[in-house]
């Protein structure tokens, strides 16, 4: 496996890590802040399978 497989994976598990917050946002049991705590890791795991995507394609 190479660098660009493992930036898509770790990208993955920051867009399911942010979808279980707003899912447990939605449920109405969480904080308010949970949105600050979602929104984070989705945006850094578009950016994370973006970049995996990009150095797939030099290769």
């Amino acid at each position: 496996m190479n660098g660009a497989g493992v930036l898509q994976i770790m990208g993955l598990v920051l867009l399911l890590l942010g979808g279980l917050g707003i899912a447990w946002q939605m449920t109405g049991d969480a904080p308010p802040v949970v949105w600050l705590g979602a929104i984070g890791p989705i945006i850094m795991g578009i950016a994370l399978l973006l970049i995996g995507r990009s150095l797939r394609r030099e290769k």
